[in-house]
């Protein structure tokens, strides 16, 4: 019940707090437990009452030092020889040497300032704590010292006292600033990390979409250009079918965009979704190859269910070996394309009846394809070849693993 209560009223206060609350709730109900041992040990006369005034100032203080670090320092340090001062002018003890509570806070607060602070407030912090630590006990010191000897010993116990308090300070505090530090590390590995991918998946997107239809609007261009003078006829058709790739590519990017503005993640669009018959995506894509001016013929289908990724994978594997086909190859008559199950998964083979020689590609070449679809092949722990057919033209070949699959 009572955790119920602590959990509603954290969840109550503003996100700032709420997040100090849950971190420094142990800190504040130890030190708390400290304040009542002191006030029970310490009595209920005047210099115990500001003794544990000053105490639970301190305990609030390291409380929220995680907000303000170097703050909560100046004013530890302040609050550490003001209350000396103030009982050596009233005449009383000073009672702070005894407080459990108030040294554990000030110690809170020089390991915070260590975390949190740069290198040189973090320096500046940690001198003034441990000067105000041993000014707080000056006058303690002198008040029980009865001759020199007293005092050198006093001072020895002293250093050795505040030695005790600052190092497992200091070292807690260097250990959470090197753990901090390794974790921004990672997070911010994991961040470019998370980046780079989003780009990649970015450009083979972009790739997917952008050449392959581009390379059809160019392969029409340049055939328009060369039957121009004899057969205008098929001038006005390689026309037509530019219209409708570049009408295509404009539907596409579009998808591509709505996917991007929705925060979907790039490869998931409407642009690259198959739908549920795997056969027919893959005949209405041979299709839109041949009004593209890429001549291809589709020679056999995987039949029954493929898992969507896969789907999706199939697709733009054979669209891109479709698009290299017509961008690399010279001469090519027909472009065959197999999908088809084997025992091992879903094999995908594309050959074209090219000369194999080497020319310019269709509008250059970023030499992005093979390397997008060998990436898209290695994230489904598939297996890739690509290069010159066993007499001529070109051949790509995939494997791709699906689970439960029987080869027919």
């Amino acid at each position: 019940m009572k955790r119920g209560l602590l959990a509603g009223w954290i969840e109550g206060m503003p996100s700032r707090y709420r997040a100090l609350a849950r971190q420094q709730w142990p800190l504040a109900l130890a030190l708390g437990l400290f304040l009542l041992l002191q006030l029970g040990a310490l009595g209920f006369g005047p210099s115990a009452q500001m003794g544990v005034g000053l105490s639970a100032v301190l305990v609030v203080t390291a409380v929220v030092a995680p907000l303000r670090p170097f703050r909560a320092a100046m004013v530890t340090s302040l609050l550490l020889v003001g209350f000396a001062v103030l009982m050596t002018a009233v005449g009383g003890h000073s009672t702070l040497q005894y407080s459990l509570a108030g040294l554990c806070g000030a110690m809170a607060v020089l390991a915070y300032s260590v975390r949190y602070l740069e290198k040189a407030q973090a320096r500046l912090s940690v001198v003034t704590l441990i000067v105000s630590l041993e000014m707080s006990m000056a006058p303690e010191l002198v008040r029980h010292a009865s001759d020199l000897g007293d005092l050198v010993r006093g001072f020895l116990a002293l250093q050795l006292f505040a030695g005790l308090m600052v190092v497992p300070s200091l070292i807690t505090g260097l250990y959470f600033r090197g753990a901090d530090r390794e974790r921004d590390q990672r997070t911010g590995r994991k961040v470019l990390a998370a980046q780079q991918a989003e780009r990649m998946a970015l450009a083979r997107e972009l790739h997917d979409v952008v050449a392959h239809h581009v390379t059809g609007i160019v392969v029409q261009s340049q055939a328009a250009r060369i039957v121009a003078a004899n057969n205008p006829e098929a001038v006005a058709k390689a026309l037509e079918l530019i219209e409708h790739s570049g009408t295509e590519a404009l539907t596409a990017m579009r998808r591509l965009v709505g996917t991007m503005r929705e925060g979907t993640a790039p490869g998931d669009s409407a642009a690259t979704q198959a739908t549920m018959d795997l056969d027919s995506d893959l005949r209405a894509l041979v299709d839109r190859a041949g009004r593209s001016g890429i001549p291809a013929r589709l020679d056999a289908v995987p039949g029954g269910d493929v898992p969507p990724e896969v789907g999706r994978s199939v697709l733009r594997l054979v669209q891109e070996a479709l698009t290299n086909s017509g961008k690399h190859a010279r001469n090519i008559t027909l472009a065959l394309v197999a999908v088809y199950r084997t025992e091992s998964g879903l094999r995908i083979l594309v050959t074209d009846d090219g000369d194999g020689g080497v020319q310019e590609p269709v509008g250059g070449s970023g030499g992005y394809g093979l390397i997008g679809m060998r990436e898209r092949v290695d994230l489904l722990g598939g297996e890739f070849s690509a290069g010159p057919g066993p007499h001529h033209g070109w051949r790509v070949e995939v494997l791709l693993p699906m689970q439960d699959v029987e080869a027919e």
